[in-house]
């Protein structure tokens, strides 16, 4: 059996978006490796609404259980999928699903397979 790996959200209220977050919804991580202040930035992307935020990063905003943003960013290529599991307040706790992508699907595409193969 696979370990489960979890990490956060941060920066939630700073965008609008992210109060359409519920829980059992499929997100994508995707790296942003032109982030200035950070070039392990994992971006937070909420179908079709848009940026929901960042995965924590700095050792004060990780919670304890999660994996930073640094932790996971060699684990997948450009993008990945994750389900949120729980919201508190400002943060949102996220599983990481690994998905078979083809190479230079689309997010959509991804996103779609993904949500097919969880009603199968």
């Amino acid at each position: 059996m696979q370990k489960k790996v979890y990490a956060a959200i941060t920066g939630m209220k700073n965008h609008q978006n992210s109060t359409k977050l519920k829980v059992g919804e499929p997100v994508f991580l995707i790296k942003d490796p032109d982030n200035l202040s950070d070039p392990e930035a994992i971006r937070v992307v909420l179908p079709p609404h848009g940026q929901i935020g960042y995965i924590a990063n700095s050792p004060e905003a990780v919670p304890r259980g999660c994996c930073s943003a640094g932790r996971i960013y060699d684990s997948f290529k450009q993008q990945t999928l994750a389900v949120v599991q729980f919201i508190f307040q400002d943060v949102a706790i996220l599983e990481l699903r690994e998905v078979a992508a083809m190479t230079g699907a689309e997010e959509k595409e991804v996103f779609i397979v993904f949500r097919t193969s969880e009603r199968i």
